[in-house]
């Protein structure tokens, strides 16, 4: 047989990472259903899983509905409850196009949660048979075992000879299920070798069935390392996004169960009306669009190849500061200062300027004495992500936003205009950015808030809000 290189590309690609486990090892159920601590791996009573298996990990704030609980965690009537099965099919295919490899979302026992995409005749071949099929099943649920254990994306020989990658889906603690790729080889084989492959790997096919899955096998794809390494880091982004949409779609589902209760049950008492508004405002804020997130990742990749790098390192502390603000002032409370506010927003027009460049021009200003007022937190970030994304971005020439702020008697005046291509008041309503941010500001200011938007196809738009100042804020 030839060498086997799986070990080095693994050490290239996560050079700090701790060496893996023997491909040989024994898959736990243990480990399998995270119950259990084992070296490496983490029970879900420990806050110690890996940042980069979830980055949006944070404490839920509600507890889990009946419905819920009486379901395995990761089973596929959990996945059928928590995800849109057929959103994840669409990423998932689209992911296995622009690599050129198959994937397939499973449980941690290996049972398909999405159909296969792009998958090679040989594996779509070795499924047909009952015990290949078993055998298909058991290595994926190895494969996401050891990449938890090795704490990063990993790449094997699957247990019928050709490369796969996993990255386990690791939901609120817990992993739930595993993210695989590949069905390619790094090297070609010999009619011989592959021959000597079916007589130790595949006693489920004889005759003419062993020919044919021969043949499959020498017509699998053979890949270099590079293509392993890029294929490895797409799998980590794809299962980091596959991890916020089910969390957000739990939010979501126990927003409404927690809800109902509150609102038929207690809806005159003023401690549990306060928290049902806290965690409506959690779950508008977890409704922000995560393109943002992910376009600034690619943003930061593009730079980082083609240039060395000032601006690439430019970009990512930009990045770092937002993302600083964003997590540390969610966790503090729901108001902060109009100043951290534009602060963040000006990091935020940075950010966007790099993948703009002279397109996009922006000015911010805050007059004396506004500065100091206690506004909600992120409520300005949808509205200029609007004026980028469906104001300036569809004009070649690009254009401008600019971002005011003053006092007029009692009240915080904020305006967001931009000079794009503008909109007509059907668009207007139909905008789920500004929906949340009227929601929000009705949850904290009842009717007193006002927000105004006009716009004309054209002619851009402008956003005004007005918010009553905080009482215990000097306003001179």
């Amino acid at each position: 047989m030839k060498k086997d290189v799986l070990s080095e590309t693994n050490r290239h690609f996560w050079p700090n990472a701790p060496e893996a486990p023997e491909a040989e090892s024994p898959a736990s159920e243990e480990c399998l259903q995270c119950t259990r601590h084992v070296e490496g791996c983490v029970s879900p009573d420990e806050d110690t899983l890996p940042e980069e298996f979830d980055p949006l990990r944070k404490a839920s704030a509600f507890s889990p509905g009946k419905e819920e609980m009486s379901m395995q965690h990761g089973s596929l009537a959990w996945w059928e409850q928590v995800a849109e099965i057929a959103r994840l099919q669409e990423i998932q295919d689209r992911f296995a196009k622009i690599m050129r490899v198959g994937a397939i979302i499973t449980t941690n026992d290996g049972k398909p949660v999405t159909s296969p995409s792009n998958f090679t005749s040989f594996c779509l071949k070795v499924r047909t048979f009952s015990e290949g099929r078993a055998r298909c099943w058991e290595s994926d649920a190895d494969g996401g075992r050891r990449s938890l254990e090795a704490g990063h994306s990993f790449a094997y020989r699957c247990r019928n000879g050709l490369l796969d990658m996993a990255s386990p889906i690791i939901v609120e603690g817990r992993m739930v299920g595993i993210l695989l790729c590949g069905q390619v080889l790094l090297q070609k084989y010999s009619r011989a070798e592959v021959e000597e492959i079916a007589d130790k790997e595949w006693p489920f096919a004889q005759g003419k069935d062993r020919e044919a899955l021969i043949e499959n096998f020498l017509s699998v794809s053979v890949v270099n390392e590079q293509a392993i390494r890029d294929a490895m880091d797409l799998l980590h982004l794809v299962a980091s996004h596959i991890v916020g949409l089910c969390e957000r779609h739990l939010t979501e589902r126990r927003l409404l169960q927690r809800g109902i209760t509150l609102i038929h049950e207690q809806r005159n008492k003023e401690a549990l009306e306060r928290n049902l508004k806290l965690a409506q405002v959690r779950a508008l804020r977890s409704q922000l669009n995560p393109h943002f997130m992910f376009n600034t990742l690619n943003s930061i990749a593009r730079l980082a190849f083609f240039e060395e790098a000032p601006r690439t390192q430019d970009l990512t502390l930009q990045f770092a500061e937002y993302l600083r603000y964003v997590l540390r002032k969610q966790s503090q409370g729901e108001l902060v200062p109009l100043g951290m506010e534009l602060d963040c927003i000006r990091r935020y027009l940075e950010i966007y300027q790099v993948r703009f460049g002279e397109r996009l021009r922006s000015h911010v200003e805050a007059l004396h004495g506004s500065e100091e007022l206690l506004v909600p937190f992120m409520f300005l970030q949808p509205i200029v992500e609007n004026a980028i994304i469906h104001g300036i971005e569809p004009l070649p020439q690009g254009g401008e936003v600019r971002i005011s702020c003053w006092v007029d008697k009692k009240h915080l005046v904020v305006e967001v205009t931009d000079n794009g291509v503008g909109c007509t008041p059907s668009s207007i309503e139909e905008g789920v950015g500004l929906e949340n941010v009227q929601e929000r500001l009705k949850l904290h200011y009842g009717e007193i808030a006002r927000l105004r938007v006009e716009s004309a196809p054209g002619k851009g738009t402008s956003v005004r809000i007005a918010l009553p100042a905080r009482e215990g804020v000097l306003v001179s």
